[in-house]
């Protein structure tokens, strides 16, 4: 699980740098590079989901999850190899396709282990999952963000230094072309 806490904030600052999270998460710690405010945003997440047990239910929440996403992720990349065989494939995998199927049969037995040995917190993981459906449909689909809420964090925070370098050329553009239009 430590490897997801390392890599897991990121996903907040990547939802953001695409648009579709708060701009706030794309604040980055000047010394060491790190997306700070995503980094707590996913601390603050494990502990609302430790609240309602203990540690080991959030490994049930976490392991039936992540691994029904895995196993999702691999298949699809499996479905895609057949539906889009021109598309350049960055990376190959030896002894393909024994080995995604391998994989994925082995999340889908972590999954249904999950489902049978802790039916109760699977099945809280499986209503969070399905719970971005309505929210993605609702805010990122229908391109329907709340404005107010990134609007104004982005533009209270320094964020990552290529936004904020792009902020700094396009102002820098707009000064000379009303400096130019004055003259």
């Amino acid at each position: 699980m430590n490897g997801s806490i390392l890599t897991g904030g990121r996903l907040f600052f990547a939802a953001a740098r695409d648009g579709n999270f708060p701009f706030a998460s794309l604040i980055v710690n000047e010394r060491i590079q790190t997306p700070l405010v995503a980094l707590i945003l996913q601390g603050v997440w494990a502990c609302v989901l430790v609240l309602p047990g203990n540690f080991e239910s959030l490994l049930s929440y976490f392991g039936f999850s992540s691994y029904l996403w895995y196993g999702a992720t691999v298949a699809t990349m499996m479905c895609l190899r057949v539906i889009e065989p021109d598309t350049p494939r960055p990376f190959r995998v030896r002894a393909y396709p024994y080995v995604p199927l391998l994989f994925v049969g082995a999340a889908l037995v972590i999954v249904v282990a999950s489902l049978v040995e802790t039916p109760i917190e699977s099945f809280i993981a499986l209503v969070c999952v399905l719970s971005a459906i309505p929210f993605y449909y609702l805010f990122i689909w229908q391109g329907n963000l709340p404005l107010l809420w990134i609007s104004q964090l982005h533009h209270r925070f320094i964020t990552s230094k290529q936004h904020h370098d792009r902020l700094k050329d396009s102002d820098s553009d707009s000064l000379e072309q009303d400096s130019n239009s004055t003259l």
